[in-house]
């Protein structure tokens, strides 16, 4: 089937072609899909994204578990708009009609998470570079609402934090022990609900450390796994390390309150690559892990793609699940 993307998409078009192409998707419309996520104003304006290193307000995820393999689009909502307010409606819009299409039963958890953690009228403007992101699956059932952290003291962050794992959780006392014991070592970034249905949602945090710290001293004992040991050391060997290379996350599942995940993130701009080393790292990764590959490599040697992220998460039970996060390179 040929497809093709709207005309306010042209810089992204051979990008979604690549995702388009892809297995995952053969259930649906990717450019429509991405236009929904994007919300782009009739015009361009001074707005910029943080979603990407270089103000690209657009993803593709590709994830995999077990025998299992997902692909998902993340976008920055209405990202030209530099008024915060207008922004932030337009993306709250946007978020309106993602959840009433795919995942209505989240409607009040994420209303829920907005009230909490997006700041009041009067603080909207401190977040130049937006107040959310989204996130819908390809093929797949799913929708994801992120809310950034980037505003206020570390102090009042953490009380956010706090607050809104309480509003959010059934039992919240495994989520206390961990803000506790993060506070005096990290600094929370962002916030996220991530699901398909009320009964199958994670209520996500992300923060890094103040500091270089090993990761038994934050507590993160399941990212210690030696299978993600190899991956880091084959990803960051030979690689500077700076503050803005990782960010930690701790997933919560929303029917219990119990901890579902601890996930690490990994900018791949900081540890740069040629396509095809990309892509024999990556099937080395597949093939450890057992299971389906990413079925990326024509993305990976396509000129409108590049690698932005390379995730891995551990479950409690010892499961991996690995993501690549791809970001378009417009044509120039």
């Amino acid at each position: 089937m040929a497809i093709t993307a709207a005309p306010t998409l042209d810089p992204f078009a051979p990008f979604l072609l690549l995702a388009a192409a892809h297995p995952d998707a053969l259930t649906e419309d990717v450019p429509v899909l991405a236009r929904s996520l994007l919300a782009r104003p009739e015009r361009d304006g001074a707005g910029r994204s943080t979603l990407n290193n270089d103000g690209i307000p657009l993803q593709w995820c590709i994830s995999l578990g077990g025998s299992t393999r997902a692909s998902r689009l993340i976008a920055d909502p209405a990202a030209s708009i530099a008024l915060a307010d207008e922004r932030l409606a337009r993306g709250r819009a946007a978020l309106a009609a993602l959840l009433h299409s795919r995942a209505p039963s989240l409607a009040a958890l994420c209303e829920q998470t907005l009230a909490a953690t997006v700041p009041p009228p009067a603080e909207l403007a401190t977040l130049a570079s937006g107040s959310m992101w989204l996130a819908s699956g390809i093929g797949t059932p799913g929708v994801a609402l992120y809310t950034s952290a980037n505003w206020g003291s570390d102090d009042a962050r953490w009380n956010r934090d706090a607050q809104w794992l309480e509003a959010v959780l059934p039992d919240a006392s495994a989520a206390r022990r961990w803000v506790a014991a993060l506070r005096p070592l990290a600094r929370p970034v962002a916030h996220a609900l991530e699901g398909e249905s009320a009964s199958r949602v994670r209520a996500k945090l992300y923060f890094r450390p103040l500091a270089p710290l090993p990761l038994i001293s934050m507590g993160l004992d399941l990212l210690a796994d030696t299978r993600l040991a190899g991956l880091l050391e084959r990803l960051l060997g030979g690689f500077d390390i700076h503050p803005g290379t990782l960010v930690y996350s701790l997933g919560f599942a929303v029917s219990t309150g119990q901890l579902s995940d601890q996930k690490l993130d990994i900018c791949a701009h900081c540890c740069p690559r040629p396509p095809q080393a990309w892509i024999e790292l990556l099937d080395w990764w597949a093939a450890r892990q057992g299971g389906p590959g990413f079925a990326a490599n024509d993305a990976l040697r396509s000129p409108a793609a590049e690698v932005a992220f390379v995730g891995a998460g551990v479950r409690p039970g010892g499961s991996l699940r690995t993501n690549l996060y791809l970001k378009p390179v417009p044509a120039t």
